[in-house]
């Protein structure tokens, strides 16, 4: 599918944006396209953007794999408040809750599914994910596969079995910062080993100075700097005791 410039336009208007940014829109156009994708982009860059505006232009229902149920509740209902079908499966919903976004999926009423990763291994939703048409499978925060799978949350370590069965056409993983080490990981586990496409933004922000000063134990030196310096500063200290002091 191509992403032509009136797809564009209606996905801007739609999404109250005024352009795209650097990366997002090579996302897109990849996911458009049929091929799986690897985006990093820096926090605040408009990663959601990408999976979102694609499962718009792509129909069916996108599954978006997501590790907390804030972060799945916020998004359900920004995507609400735009007219997009959207909705969560996880462990907090009440069974007639869970049945209707069950018989929401079967239907083919719902355009984004977000679940937890330990939800996908729920066999009633297995099986009607089975049964759905799905267009695109998303992984946000993608660094938890290997940051989070061998330690408290195996199910990431299963995810890349049990969605390869799903026969989802396209796979996208989004992530904000992953040392070259975890994305290997992340490729293993989610894309069988086969390289994705790398979608890799850099995270400077021109607007944006950074610079640091070490003070050693000197009170008195932060207070300095920020004096002179005028600006907002973050000031680090060895325990809550002494951040407190200093903030006094």
């Amino acid at each position: 599918m191509e992403f032509t410039a009136e797809a564009e336009a209606r996905m801007l208007a739609q999404f109250g944006k005024k352009e795209l940014r650097t990366g997002q829109r090579q996302l897109i156009e990849l996911v458009l396209a049929g091929q799986n994708a690897l985006g990093v982009l820096p926090t605040g860059h408009g990663k959601s953007l990408c999976y979102q505006a694609a499962a718009e232009l792509l129909g069916g229902t996108t599954l978006v794999v997501s590790p907390l149920i804030a972060l799945m509740r916020d998004q359900c209902e920004a995507l609400r408040a735009l007219g997009i079908s959207a909705a969560r499966f996880d462990s907090t919903l009440e069974p007639e809750e869970r049945g209707r976004v069950l018989a929401d999926l079967r239907s083919g009423a719902l355009r984004i599914l977000f679940v937890a990763p330990e939800s996908v291994e729920n066999r009633e939703l297995r099986q009607t994910l089975a049964a759905a048409t799905l267009s695109l499978l998303v992984v946000d925060e993608a660094h938890c596969v290997s940051e989070w799978g061998d330690s408290f949350r195996p199910s990431y370590l299963s995810l890349g079995t049990v969605l390869e069965k799903l026969r989802i056409p396209i796979i996208t993983a989004f992530t904000a910062t992953a040392s070259p080490p975890v994305l290997q990981r992340v490729t293993e586990i989610l894309f069988a080993g086969q390289p994705p496409y790398l979608m890799k933004s850099t995270s400077d922000r021109q607007n944006i100075h950074y610079s640091v000063v070490y003070t050693g134990i000197k009170e008195k030196t932060a207070l300095q700097l920020a004096t002179q310096e005028q600006r907002p500063m973050i000031v680090f200290c060895g325990t809550r005791a002494k951040s407190e002091t200093t903030a006094r």
